[in-house]
């Protein structure tokens, strides 16, 4: 049995206004509703931090301490920032 369905099953007795608007939730959005105990028993990660410091890291290669770059730029900038981070010998900026 899911989360989902527990939930349900432990809620259905409640009948006060919250705990049915609670209910209906669930049931509305019950395919969306990730199964965290599942995705940990398959190993897989189910936080942000990775993503967060991933974005943190590109937000960091793109913009330095006072810089600022068009949209159609970024792609460029990202692989010359990149290059230069890592001490790539080509600091080429061809697409």
């Amino acid at each position: 049995m899911s989360a989902v369905e527990s939930a349900l099953r432990f809620l259905s007795p409640i009948k006060q206004h919250q705990s049915q608007c609670f209910q209906n939730y669930l049931r509305k959005h019950r395919q969306r509703l990730p199964d965290y105990h599942l995705y940990q028993q398959l190993g897989l990660p189910i936080g942000s931090g990775k993503v967060e410091s991933t974005i943190k890291q590109i937000g960091f290669r793109v913009k330095p301490a006072g810089a600022s770059w068009s949209q159609r730029n970024v792609p460029k900038i990202l692989r010359l920032r990149t290059a230069f981070l890592n001490n790539s010998p080509s600091l080429s900026i061809s697409t």
